[in-house]
């Protein structure tokens, strides 16, 4: 008896082995089974016993490896597929994955090395690919410095540069009176246009902080009016904080107008802005400002102006939605400068084929001033509602996508009506706009 249980016990140990191995072998198909579903939890649970039943089993560490980095704890993939490579040197496949695991830990030497080991095999072109476009993701996060700006020229065309009531004849605290001079009547003129903007944005180190300034100089010049050309300088600086669906912007500001060549204006400013993305197509955007205004000519303008703005963006498609509500006060030397502004605001635009682009917008704003004018009887009061759309198109677009050239009509209605007759006037604007964005 003793003799017949010794020749069947290699029999005992080989049926346990074979059971073992199909046990294994089951919870490895149930948990490839369970990855493939994208239930990846269960599918390590799974692994975790497959492992334990058959420890030599490759195919189970770099189920486990895909399954812990889907689930992002990357320490674990990392491990597994550490066990792989104890056994395979030379297991491409399990480098690449290992590059990608110490990339998202942040790594980014421990990345590369891996990396740069798959390309000495001469991988596929595609993995080739993923790999480059990895690696200079890599370098991107690492930059602390960047430049981005607009070079553009336009042209355009005014009905009502000085902003002429439609009709002369004005009522005043004296009667009736018939305006005389470049005023009385509606101008129009060619206007020679050119802007520049550059914004600087400085990474602060392992945070979610950046220095942003920014600086925009634009010149406008008439065909005939001069006295009339623009210069004007911008200057803004300060700090942001950005997480994935947060912006919130801090930053000074000074600004600098010429009028016909001569001093007109110049500010400073203070501004916050915040922008939260509320959904995948649905943003808002929460602005405060406040400005110190100096007119060098005009005293009695000096004020400071404040601001409150909402405005939301919804995204459905091709289409793109705006909307805009602000409040604005300014408190000037001189009473009848005075006023508070309520402005309503909407705009839509839509994708076209063959990169174009159309967008319309339409403004209202009502304005209300503190105290009459020495000319008229009563404190001003205006309503004024713009209406303007147009198309703009894609010319050119580097490989890259960084550096674009854009071409851009539109046309502009506007019409104010007044309590006072000198404030109603109606203009119409068509512009042509060439732009270099970098």
């Amino acid at each position: 008896m003793r003799h017949f249980l010794i020749l069947l016990f290699p029999l005992f140990l080989s049926l346990s082995f074979l059971t073992t191995i199909a046990a294994a072998q089951d919870d490895f198909s149930a948990g490839k089974q369970l990855f493939d579903k994208g239930r990846y939890a269960e599918a390590l649970r799974s692994l975790e016993k497959a492992l334990a039943e058959n420890p030599d089993n490759l195919d189970i560490s770099f189920y486990m490896g895909r399954s812990a980095f889907a689930l992002m704890d990357y320490e674990a993939a990392i491990m597994a597929y550490d066990r792989i490579l104890i056994m395979d040197p030379n297991a491409v496949r399990v480098k690449l994955e290992i590059g990608r695991s110490y990339m998202q830990l942040g790594s980014k030497e421990h990345a590369r090395r891996y990396f740069q080991e798959v390309l000495e095999t001469k991988p596929p072109e595609v993995v080739r690919q993923n790999i480059e476009i990895l690696l200079a993701q890599m370098a991107a996060s690492e930059k602390r410095h960047f430049f981005s700006g607009m070079l553009s020229v336009g042209a355009s065309l005014d009905d009502n540069i000085r902003v002429s009531p439609t009709s002369p004849l004005i009522q005043t605290v004296s009667g009736e009176t018939t305006l005389t001079g470049d005023t009385a009547a509606p101008q129009d003129d060619w206007l020679a246009s050119v802007t520049a903007s550059l914004l600087h944005t400085y990474i602060l180190s392992n945070t979610s902080l950046a220095w942003q300034t920014e600086g925009i100089l634009y010149n406008g010049f008439y065909e005939v009016e001069h006295d009339l050309d623009v210069n004007y300088i911008g200057l803004s600086s300060g700090l942001a904080w950005k997480r994935e669906k947060t912006l919130w912007k801090n930053q000074v500001s000074g600004k600098y107008l010429q009028l016909g060549y001569d001093r007109y204006m110049g500010s400073m400013g203070f501004e916050s802005l915040l922008t939260l993305a509320l959904l995948r197509s649905l943003s808002i955007t929460l602005t405060a400002q406040v400005e110190d205004k100096n007119y060098y000519t005009l005293p009695e303008k000096n004020g400071i102006n404040a601001k409150l703005s909402l405005a939301p963006s919804l995204i459905v498609g091709k289409n793109r939605f705006s909307f805009g509500v602000s409040h604005e006060w300014e408190n000037a030397e001189e009473p009848y400068n005075d006023y508070h502004k309520l402005t309503l605001q909407a705009g839509y635009g839509r994708i076209l084929p063959a990169d174009i682009s159309f967008f319309s917008s339409y403004r209202y704003q009502k304005a209300e001033y503190k105290k009459a004018e020495q000319l008229f009887p009563d404190p001003r009061t205006e309503e004024v509602h713009d209406v303007s759309g147009g198309l703009s198109m894609e010319l050119w677009q580097s490989e890259n996508k960084a550096y674009r050239l854009l071409a851009r009509i539109s046309h502009t209605y506007t019409e104010s009506k007044s309590n006072v007759d000198l404030y109603d006037y109606r203009k119409n604007v068509s512009a042509l706009t060439l732009s270099y964005l970098f």
